[in-house]
């Protein structure tokens, strides 16, 4: 995955599923003072299994000592390695940030200057609000029309895929 704008240039390689490697460079270091690379703290692996992988309900958690955090030198090239962040919800409108990374940059006039990428979201059936794609009871119903009768480790895994692919409870 890689950014490129007037701004900055980066690429972002995954490494081990628990960490993200961000390479890249502020495209003109003369306009800015500070340049920070800052990302959520990594998901909460302490919790039973249902709890595991849950967003954090808002940014202030969510940011709270997080270790991913970098400062640009001068010469505008960063090579950090980061751990997977989690995601966040809004607190107005309850939308939910996937696994941002954000570079933050204050110009020499003072401006502040934000850009963010939205990494691949490794718990994407797993929220603490309903599901975008619940609509009705066949959100629930859907998979007795879909699985097949078979035995049940063959059912655990189709079960296992649809609830990927088709975003179903």
């Amino acid at each position: 995955m890689e950014i490129n704008n007037d701004v900055i240039f980066a690429s972002f390689r995954y490494i081990d599923k628990c960490k993200v490697k961000i390479i890249g460079s502020v495209k003109d270091t003369t306009k800015y003072k500070n340049i920070v690379i800052i990302a959520p703290n990594t998901y909460d692996a302490k919790s039973s299994y249902s709890g595991k992988g849950l967003p954090f309900p808002c940014a202030d958690i969510a940011f709270e000592n997080t270790p991913n955090k970098y400062v640009v030198g001068e010469t505008g090239i960063f090579d950090v390695v980061f751990d997977y962040p989690n995601s966040y919800y809004t607190v107005a409108n309850k939308m939910k940030i996937v696994s941002p990374v954000y570079f933050l940059m204050v110009d020499n006039l003072g401006e502040k200057h934000v850009e963010m990428v939205e990494l691949q979201d490794k718990y994407d059936l797993r929220t603490l609000i309903n599901r975008e794609s619940r609509n009705g009871p066949e959100f629930y119903s859907k998979k007795y029309d879909l699985l097949t009768i078979d035995t049940a480790e063959s059912i655990m895994k189709q079960y296992s895929l649809l609830k990927k692919q088709m975003k179903i409870a």
